[in-house]
């Protein structure tokens, strides 16, 4: 390129010697070919499918759901279904995970055969990260109530004990109980499918409703970011007179004020203490048995009064036809001797309670307030309801007996060493005092008899006054002796007007 004149600049021997011969290039070897071209093939076979992050919904068939990007799935168990659908998702992300850890190692060129391949077959689940977890679609299945309480349960509860992240939708009547037999709704104490996933500890569980949406939000967010399976609690209304309903927002707002349906989270991963995973302050009047409202009245005579009146399970029962059957209304004429607002009907003892009748406050076609006796059925349904919601409360610390216990304890012990203290104090005080008198005493008898001595004697007429014989006496004989001829007023008035 330079021409003949580039000889006199370059040497081409030299410059040949300086260049490595060529050898040509080097193949891989076939296992290794065969490898990354799997591991390819994986890769472009995720990115390319369209349906790799749809989420599924399985449901009884009965339950009819159209939701857009949704894979619909009809199950008799929704749970189990959820369970084997959740591990073939499983087992495709954990193939491309294996092509993506493979591509990783690869190109850093540290993949060893021996050291990567049992780690990379062992790979499952189980042993993702959150991230990775995140990459499985989600998966919900959706489960009425009276399904978990019947042959679902073994299912729900070996999802919640699994630790699968899949978001169990549960559906529940708050009028109802889910365990009892049909049509009789208040048969034994009511089954609770939010205390049962609590006992499963680990399980993120929310009990909520649609009247709350943003708790209701609150705790699907939670869910969807867990690494583990949570179950999501949510009332919905099943009444079934539905033309003579009330609207279904007040109607489930009724039901969390009547704790019926209690609203709560319960998030493991907030912390070890029951105080830091049970989130309970979002129901009204939390730390007390039932919401008390002020109602105004009119009075015959003219005038209104203001009535507290507690809102209690019945009182959300009342806004279900189904109950109409357990109360009557009580007349006007009617004695009121046997009748006992319900929340104090059930603080009364059994005995006591047998002969009284428990009632609410209702009002007429006519807007006047009238007397609506309770049946003990509903009344015992009612205790039912308040005993859960006394759990609940003890479990998040609200109204913890045992805390209470250590509290009065150390009140106890607290106003014993307060006790203790003024009993001491007061008897050093009494001391002090006696010897703060004595030494005023010493005093005052010190300054009086230096005044004494001060006196003239011989003023005073010796053999009248008896003085003849203080010769000879010593000094606190002789102001004893003076003391004696000197009137009590004047030495008083002496010793107050001059101190000597």
């Amino acid at each position: 390129a330079m021409g003949g004149a580039g000889g006199q600049f370059i040497k081409s021997d030299a410059l040949s010697g300086m260049l490595s011969t060529r050898r040509g290039a080097s193949g891989l070897p076939q296992a290794r070919r065969e490898r990354l071209e799997l591991t390819l093939e994986q890769l472009d076979a995720y990115l390319e499918s369209a349906s790799h992050g749809a989420p599924t919904l399985i449901a009884p068939p009965g339950l009819r759901l159209a939701l857009d990007g949704w894979n619909i799935v009809p199950s008799e168990d929704p749970c189990h279904a959820a369970a084997e659908r959740f591990d073939e998702a499983a087992t495709d992300v954990a193939e491309v995970l294996r092509a993506v850890h493979m591509a990783r190692l690869e190109l850093a060129e540290k993949y060893d055969p021996a050291r990567h391949d049992p780690w990379l077959a062992q790979l499952d689940w189980e042993v993702f990260s959150r991230e990775e977890l995140h990459l499985i679609p989600s998966i919900v299945p959706v489960v009425p109530a009276a399904l978990v309480a019947g042959d679902g349960l073994l299912s729900l509860s070996r999802l919640l004990l699994s630790g699968r992240p899949v978001q169990v939708l549960l559906l529940v009547h708050p009028a109802e109980n889910p365990g009892a037999k049909e049509g009789d709704a208040l048969s034994g104490y009511r089954f609770e499918p939010g205390y049962l996933g609590i006992s499963h500890r680990e399980a993120l569980v929310q009990q909520s409703t649609t009247a709350r949406p943003m708790h209701l939000l609150e705790g699907f967010t939670k869910g969807l970011r867990a690494a583990h399976t949570a179950l999501h609690v949510v009332a919905v209304d099943g009444r079934r007179d539905a033309a003579s309903a009330v609207d279904p927002w007040l109607f489930l707002s009724a039901a969390l004020e009547g704790r019926a349906h209690p609203v709560f989270h319960y998030d493991p991963e907030a912390g070890e203490t029951w105080s830091r995973r049970m989130a309970f302050h979002e129901n009204p009047a939390h730390d007390d048995d039932w919401p008390v409202h002020e109602l105004a009245v009119g009075k015959e005579e003219g005038g209104e009064e203001t009535l507290l009146l507690r809102f209690t399970f019945a009182d959300f029962a009342l806004l279900d036809p189904a109950y109409r059957d357990h109360f009557r209304v009580v007349p006007a004429a009617a004695g009121t001797d046997d009748l006992v607002l319900l929340h104090e009907y059930l603080r009364l003892p059994a005995e006591t309670a047998a002969a009284k009748i428990p009632m609410i406050w209702g009002i007429g076609p006519d807007g006047r307030l009238v007397r609506l006796a309770v049946s003990r059925r509903l009344a015992l349904a009612t205790r039912d309801r308040l005993g859960y919601w006394r759990t609940l409360q003890e479990l998040a610390g609200v109204r913890n007996a045992y805390a209470q216990e250590a509290v009065d304890r150390a009140r106890e012990e607290y106003e014993a060493r307060s006790l203790e203290d003024r009993e001491r104090l007061a008897a050093e005080h009494a001391r002090e005092l006696d010897a703060i008198r004595r030494r005023a005493a010493e005093e005052a008898v010190n300054k009086m008899t230096a005044a004494l001595l001060d006196i003239d004697v011989n003023a005073f007429a010796a053999p009248a006054a008896g003085l003849g014989g203080l010769r000879g006496k010593t000094v606190e004989e002789v102001a004893a002796t003076l003391l004696g001829l000197v009137e009590p007023s004047q030495l008083e008035q002496e010793v107050v007007a001059g101190g000597d």
